[in-house]
Protein backbone atom coordinates (compact mmCIF):
# COMPACT_ATOMS: atom_id res chain seq x y z
CA UNK A 1 0.00 0.00 0.00
CA UNK A 2 2.85 2.28 0.88
CA UNK A 3 4.28 2.15 -2.75
CA UNK A 4 0.57 3.01 -4.21
CA UNK A 5 0.88 5.61 -2.14
CA UNK A 6 4.74 6.87 -2.98
CA UNK A 7 3.91 6.78 -6.75
CA UNK A 8 0.55 8.72 -6.25
CA UNK A 9 2.65 11.28 -4.36
CA UNK A 10 5.69 11.32 -7.18
CA UNK A 11 3.10 11.58 -10.36
CA UNK A 12 1.29 14.48 -7.86
CA UNK A 13 4.54 16.85 -8.43
CA UNK A 14 4.60 17.03 -12.45
CA UNK A 15 0.90 17.67 -12.95
CA UNK A 16 0.67 20.42 -10.21
CA UNK A 17 3.59 21.95 -11.79
CA UNK A 18 1.43 21.98 -15.30
CA UNK A 19 -1.34 23.18 -13.54
CA UNK A 20 0.54 26.32 -12.66
CA UNK A 21 2.65 26.45 -15.87
CA UNK A 22 -1.04 26.81 -17.54
CA UNK A 23 -2.07 29.25 -15.04
CA UNK A 24 1.47 31.50 -15.72
CA UNK A 25 0.09 31.10 -19.73
CA UNK A 26 -3.18 32.55 -19.08
CA UNK A 27 -2.24 34.97 -16.84
CA UNK A 28 0.80 36.36 -18.80
CA UNK A 29 -1.49 36.14 -22.02
CA UNK A 30 1.39 34.07 -24.03
CA UNK A 31 2.28 30.72 -23.74
CA UNK A 32 5.74 29.79 -22.06
CA UNK A 33 7.85 28.90 -25.23
CA UNK A 34 6.50 31.77 -27.14
CA UNK A 35 9.92 33.22 -28.63
CA UNK A 36 7.94 36.17 -30.53
CA UNK A 37 7.89 39.80 -29.36
CA UNK A 38 5.71 40.48 -26.05
CA UNK A 39 2.89 42.98 -25.09
CA UNK A 40 3.85 42.97 -21.69
CA UNK A 41 7.11 43.84 -19.62
CA UNK A 42 5.47 41.38 -17.07
CA UNK A 43 7.44 38.46 -18.51
CA UNK A 44 8.47 35.12 -16.87
CA UNK A 45 11.28 34.74 -14.58
CA UNK A 46 13.49 31.62 -13.16
CA UNK A 47 11.68 28.85 -11.27
CA UNK A 48 11.22 29.10 -7.41
CA UNK A 49 11.26 25.48 -5.71
CA UNK A 50 7.94 25.53 -3.24
CA UNK A 51 6.97 22.48 -1.19
CA UNK A 52 2.83 22.12 -0.72
CA UNK A 53 1.42 19.96 1.63
CA UNK A 54 -0.73 17.04 0.41
CA UNK A 55 -2.58 14.09 2.03
CA UNK A 56 0.35 12.03 0.75
CA UNK A 57 3.02 14.18 2.60
CA UNK A 58 5.38 16.76 1.60
CA UNK A 59 5.89 17.97 -2.08
CA UNK A 60 8.03 19.60 -3.52
CA UNK A 61 7.40 21.64 -6.85
CA UNK A 62 9.50 24.13 -9.20
CA UNK A 63 7.11 27.49 -9.70
CA UNK A 64 7.61 29.91 -12.00
CA UNK A 65 7.86 33.61 -10.98
CA UNK A 66 7.05 36.54 -13.40
CA UNK A 67 8.92 39.89 -13.25
CA UNK A 68 6.24 41.74 -11.55
CA UNK A 69 5.36 39.46 -8.94
CA UNK A 70 1.61 39.47 -9.24
CA UNK A 71 0.81 35.81 -10.23
CA UNK A 72 -1.57 33.94 -8.12
CA UNK A 73 -2.41 30.70 -8.47
CA UNK A 74 -6.47 29.93 -8.23
CA UNK A 75 -5.80 25.89 -8.37
CA UNK A 76 -3.02 25.75 -5.46
CA UNK A 77 -4.23 28.48 -3.02
CA UNK A 78 -1.86 29.09 -0.29
CA UNK A 79 -2.48 27.55 3.28
CA UNK A 80 -4.56 24.71 2.08
CA UNK A 81 -3.24 21.25 2.26
CA UNK A 82 -4.35 19.18 -0.58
Amino acid sequence: MKDIENAVKDAFAPIIEVILKSEMDVHLRYESNDKGPKNTDNIREEYDSKDIRTSYGELSINVSRNRDGSFESISITKKVKM
